[in-house]
C-alpha cells in the first residue's frame, strides 16, 4: 500500500477507483488499494510478525505510559507507533528465526530530551504490594527541573506481565512507592522495573532506565 502526500485536492474524504483519500495526522494522503494480497511466510516476515504480535501487546497493556513517555517522538504519528517502531528495531533477537525474542533491558518505555536519572534501588514486595524506587533528588542534568515526575513501569519476567502504575513522585523526593495489586506477582519472582521522569508543563520525557529485583 503506497503513502502520498495529496496537496492538490485538500482536506477530503473519498474513493475513486482504488484509491482512498483521507487526513491522517494533520497530513493529507491518498491510500491505494492493493490489488492482489500475498502472504509469504519466509523467516525475516515470521519474526517481524513475531515481534509486532509481541510489541503491540505490551503497548496495549501499558498504553498510559507511553502516551506520556512518547509524547516527543510523536510527530506526524502517533506515541503508540513511535513506541513499537523504536521497540521493533532495538528490543529484540532475531538471531533466532522463525521467532523473535524479546530483550526487556533494551526496552524503553520513554524516550525524550530530559537527561535519564538512573535507579539507586529497587525494592518489590508482595507483603505490601509496593514497587520503591530511589533515585537522585537534584536536577542538574539538561533538561532536568525540580517539576519533573517520577513515573514508572514493571515487567514480571517469571509470568511475562507488564503493569503501568499510575503512582508518580516529584524528582524532589528521591523516592516512588509505586502501588502494584497482589495478583501482578508472587514472593520470588524476578520484576524489571523501568523509571522515566514527565513533565506535564513542558510536556518532555526522558529515556527510560531500568534493573530488576527479586520480589519479596
Amino acid at each position: 500500500m503506497s503513502v502520498l502526500q495529496n496537496p492538490i485536492v485538500g482536506r477530503m474524504k473519498q474513493k475513486i477507483g482504488g484509491v482512498v483519500m483521507s487526513t491522517w495526522k494533520g497530513i493529507n494522503v491518498m491510500r491505494g488499494k492493493p490489488l492482489t494480497v500475498a502472504n509469504p511466510k519466509t523467516d525475516a516476515q515470521l519474526m517481524r510478525r513475531s515481534a509486532l504480535t509481541q510489541i503491540v501487546a505490551i503497548a496495549r497493556t501499558i498504553v498510559a505510559a507511553i502516551s506520556n513517555g512518547f509524547r516527543e517522538q510523536a510527530v506526524k504519528k502517533s506515541a503508540f507507533n513511535a513506541f513499537t517502531g523504536y521497540n521493533l528495531r532495538n528490543a529484540f533477537n532475531y538471531a533466532a528465526p522463525p521467532a523473535a525474542t524479546i530483550v526487556p533491558a533494551d526496552v524503553l518505555v520513554s524516550q525524550g530530551t530530559i537527561s535519564p536519572t538512573p535507579i539507586n534501588a529497587l525494592a518489590n514486595s508482595s507483603i505490601t504490594n509496593l514497587a520503591v524506587f530511589t533515585f537522585d533528588n537534584t536536577a542538574i542534568l539538561p533538561g532536568q527541573s525540580a517539576a519533573d515526575t517520577a513515573r514508572c513501569v514493571l515487567y514480571n519476567e517469571a509470568t511475562d506481565k507488564w503493569y503501568a502504575p499510575s503512582t508518580t513522585a516529584l524528582r524532589s523526593t528521591g523516592t516512588l512507592s509505586a502501588v502494584v495489586p497482589a495478583s501482578f506477582w508472587s514472593a520470588l519472582d524476578i520484576v524489571r522495573g523501568y523509571l522515566y521522569f514527565y513533565n506535564s508543563t513542558d510536556r518532555k520525557s526522558s529515556d527510560s532506565v531500568n534493573t530488576t529485583d527479586g520480589v519479596a
